[in-house]
């Protein structure tokens, strides 16, 4: 459940310079708000996912699969206290041509 004082910021380069909007725009933020650092992952569920989006699972799985494709996010598996989990990490490709623009 999203806390009711919960949030995600919009980098305005997602705008701008990878053109993302709608639920890959959202989704693109969301994770980048948790693994912007280079360290840190987003460890958030498909449910908590599908509650920001406001969308059905699959919806969530196919917006996942468009990012991994066009190789905006990492996805990952971590095994933690022996149980596996999926992490996400924002990438940033052409760091470069980002901060040029």
């Amino acid at each position: 459940m999203i806390s009711p004082f919960g949030n995600i910021t919009i980098p305005a380069f997602a705008v701008t310079h990878l053109k993302l909007n709608g639920n890959e725009l959202i989704l693109y933020s969301l994770i980048y708000n948790h693994s912007q650092d280079g360290i840190h992952k987003y460890f958030g569920t498909i449910n908590d996912m599908m509650e920001w989006l406001g969308c059905s699972r699959q919806t969530v799985f196919n917006t996942l699969k468009s990012l991994i494709s066009k190789d905006l996010i990492f996805k990952e598996n971590v095994y933690i206290n022996g149980y596996t989990s999926i992490t996400y990490s924002a990438l940033l490709p052409q760091a470069k041509n980002v901060s040029e623009k």
